[in-house]
């Protein structure tokens, strides 16, 4: 579980994520656009936070430089995307107080973000 890395000393290092291009704001579910996720790796300890129980990034099986395994789930203003979750932890955002769901859909566990929009409260009940 991904959590596992996020500890107070930790460094990691991550250039942000892909929201999903500009679509029509339908309620749709659809399928998680494909850019790549953008990688999230070790940097090592911040030695301004002091956390003596870790030691060092091996106690939690990392390197330097090493990826920690995630994969994105994109925003999508007024659609719902959807991850297969077998692709292992999932991560997500733009979080305005978008519901994050998962189901069943032909015997695969999926999660979905479903993207509200702020300025607009009608598009949030398609």
């Amino acid at each position: 579980m991904i959590e596992k890395y996020f500890l107070k000393g930790v460094r990691l290092r991550w250039d942000g994520s892909y929201d999903a291009p500009a679509a029509t704001m339908d309620g749709t579910i659809v399928n998680n656009p494909t850019p790549p996720s953008r990688p999230i790796t070790y940097d090592g300890l911040d030695g301004e936070l002091i956390n003596a129980s870790l030691g060092n990034g091996t106690a939690v099986g990392l390197s330097m430089r090493a990826p920690v395994p995630h994969s994105w789930l994109s925003y999508s203003v007024g659609r719902t995307t959807k991850k297969l979750l077998a692709a292992g932890d999932v991560l997500t955002g733009y979080m305005s107080g978008c519901p994050i769901a998962t189901w069943t859909e032909n015997g695969l566990r999926y999660a979905g973000h479903v993207g509200t929009y702020d300025a607009n409260p009608a598009v949030n009940t398609l």
